[in-house]
């Protein structure tokens, strides 16, 4: 069987069968949640299905395989527009529609036959959005978000700004004796795929599109590094924070760091610090908005760590 690649998202609407198809199916309503997208289709078996930007750019096009009204939708679905998503083919997304008492639940699997994928990293992302302006819409008759990328601020001050964000790929040079714990932490207990190894290099994959590079070499002990108290804290989320903290723990590989905050800080081999938090934890006070960790706690603990070894728990 090939590698497959895929996205599963589950949502409960409060509204009937009969108006979530319409909002599926209606080109109108798809433009209203849709981000200003252009749908066209006949919405039967074995008829074409195109997506197309506001400005008349192909997005996505393919064809309607299965459509029973009311309860299920299949698309054989290829991207048009960016050429390496368009190079990974054909995939296939499969809405079913449940009744469920006031409500219907409404499901997307979106697969495609490849490992990894780029194109099912990028509906991981859209997919949320696309369905949270849907489900606002049949439920309040509004849509939540404005644009895909709420969060681009594109002019400051009258300036145009280059668009900057963190990409999903990154490199560390790490002390060449951690390799073994290193690969243990990151494939054992992260769950990490190694993609490509040399003699001094390890390539790891983590989740569906983030990877680090680990160079070995001879450097200085990762203490050295912690004590600096510059360290960045890189944010690990989980579904079951409580599990994976006792999994990270227990495995021995780490370095429990005590910061005064309700998350759990450590050290991982080679010297990355780290954070575990919940993937729909609200976070915001990051964004500006709300107090946060006491500011002067969290100074303490960085300086009692710059003098300070700590012991691997």
């Amino acid at each position: 069987m090939p590698a497959q690649s895929t996205f599963s998202y589950v949502t409960y609407i409060r509204t009937s069968p009969e108006k979530l198809w319409s909002a599926l199916t209606n080109a109108e309503h798809i433009k209203q949640y849709w981000f200003g997208v252009q749908c066209t289709s006949q919405w039967t078996a074995g008829s074409s299905w195109k997506l197309m930007y506001p400005d008349g750019r192909n997005t996505d096009a393919g064809e309607i395989v299965e459509a029973v009204p009311r309860r299920r939708l299949v698309i054989r679905w290829q991207h048009q527009d960016k050429p390496e998503l368009r190079a990974e083919g054909e995939s296939r997304c499969t809405m079913e529609l449940e009744s469920a008492g006031p409500a219907v639940k409404l499901s997307i699997t979106h697969t495609i036959e490849r490992e990894p994928s780029h194109f099912i990293a990028a509906v991981s992302r859209a997919w949320p959005m696309v369905i949270s302006n849907l489900k606002s819409l049949l439920e309040t008759s509004s849509i939540v978000l404005q644009s895909p990328n709420p969060r681009e601020r594109p002019f400051q001050e009258g300036v145009a700004m280059a668009k900057i964000t963190f990409g999903n790929h990154s490199s560390v040079l790490v002390p060449r004796q951690d390799r073994d714990n290193i690969r243990k932490f990151f494939c054992d207990v992260l769950g990490g795929k190694i993609m490509k190894a040399d003699p001094e290099r390890d390539f790891v994959r983590l989740g569906e599109d983030f990877y680090i590079g680990f160079l070995y070499g001879d450097v200085t002990d990762e203490s050295e590094f912690l004590r600096s108290a510059r360290a960045i804290w890189l944010e690990i989320k989980s579904d079951n924070v409580e599990e994976l903290s006792r999994k990270i723990v227990e495995s021995g590989l780490v370095r429990k760091l005590d910061i005064p905050d309700p998350h759990l800080y450590f050290q991982a081999p080679g010297g990355q610090c780290l954070r575990l938090v919940g993937i729909d934890e609200d976070l915001s006070f990051y964004e500006g908005k709300g107090e946060g960790p006491n500011v002067g706690k969290v100074k303490e603990a960085l300086r009692r760590m710059e003098h300070e070894p700590q012991a691997r728990d």
